[in-house]
């Protein structure tokens, strides 16, 4: 079953925001971030209980490429993204 995808606008924003960052560091990674990203809300949306759910109703996807990670929860047959979240400042959070 795939799921409808509904990302937050805050979530929208940070992910704009990595997407401003990384292309002013080299051209085109930002567009590499989106594609990552990307396939992996994609899977989100085909199977999210495929990521460990780390606080009751929250599930985290780790981007190993870059250093983020999709908080989320799946509500009924929505997956809802409630932040693309970067962990470089503090990874341990």
């Amino acid at each position: 079953m795939d799921y409808d995808l509904v990302v937050k606008e805050e979530a929208s924003s940070e992910i704009m925001e990595a997407v401003f960052y990384y292309e002013g560091k080299k051209t085109s990674l930002g567009d590499l971030f989106m594609q990552t990203l990307n396939s992996y809300l994609e899977r989100l949306k085909n199977s999210p209980e495929h990521f460990p759910e780390k606080f009751k109703p929250f599930r985290e996807a780790v981007i190993p490429q870059f250093p983020y990670l999709i908080i989320y929860r799946i509500e009924k047959d929505e997956v809802v993204v409630l932040s693309v979240f970067n962990t470089w400042p503090d990874p341990k959070r």
